[in-house]
């Protein structure tokens, strides 16, 4: 079978085995999940801006203050007021003009992450990752230029990556080498700038450790709809 994104596989696969064994696995949360960073291009309170759209700053709207902030104007993003399907979003360039976190956030070694992005195909570099977060997503996925929620959910053994309802991609980590200790939105992080991603961002959740498969999908179901998204 073939999903929307043109991934080729059959029921017994490995993608589908390891599908079947997320939804047999014992759901109840030992610790619950924290939100520790959550940024809203919807909600005008935490944008800050000048009167050019330059975005010096995106509040956080968790508890950590997990803040962007740019005071240098050549390297602030632009805000787009009805940029991602007539709502709210904010633009990189992937050269100069991008959004970054200046200071490390720890979610020790599991975590589940929302994007709601729109990749702009028509400035992209080469090679360049689509997603802000652990990305390794190639761009057969969603290169079609529409709005899309990525999510991926990391488990301390496996990352799996969804793009709005679609599972299409499971990696194994070694829990040695998984431990995330910063989160870079947009590049920069340990990857030059020319890698940065190109494209419209509207809203990040990020929670330490990983969602259920109810909770996972509850949250796709909101942002899906919040975004007008379609499937």
């Amino acid at each position: 079978m073939s999903n929307a994104y043109g991934y080729q596989n059959s029921f017994d696969d490995f993608l589908a085995r390891e599908f079947r064994r997320i939804l047999s696995l014992d759901t109840s949360i030992k610790e619950p999940p924290i939100l520790s960073l959550w940024l809203d291009a919807s909600d005008a309170s935490t944008i800050v801006k000048d009167e050019h759209d330059n975005l010096s700053k995106w509040t956080d709207k968790s508890d950590f203050k997990n803040d962007f902030i740019q005071p240098d104007r050549a390297k602030q993003p632009l805000y787009v007021k009805d940029g991602l399907n007539q709502k709210a979003t904010i633009y990189s360039d992937g050269d100069q003009k991008i959004i970054e976190l200046n200071h490390d956030i720890d979610i020790g070694q599991a975590y589940t992450a929302f994007t709601v992005l729109q990749h702009d195909i028509d400035n992209q570099i080469d090679d360049n990752p689509l997603l802000p977060v652990e990305t390794h997503y190639s761009p057969e996925f969603y290169d079609d230029g529409k709005a899309a929620l990525c999510s991926t959910i990391y488990d301390g053994l496996y990352l799996y990556h969804y793009v709005n309802f679609d599972l299409v991609g499971i990696e194994t980590r070694d829990p040695a080498n998984a431990e995330i200790s910063d989160i870079y939105l947009f590049g920069n992080g340990t990857h030059p700038a020319s890698l940065a991603f190109i494209g419209w961002v509207s809203e990040v959740k990020l929670f330490t450790h990983t969602l259920d498969t109810a909770s996972h999908l509850s949250h796709s179901t909101e942002l899906i709809n919040k975004w007008n998204i379609l499937l």
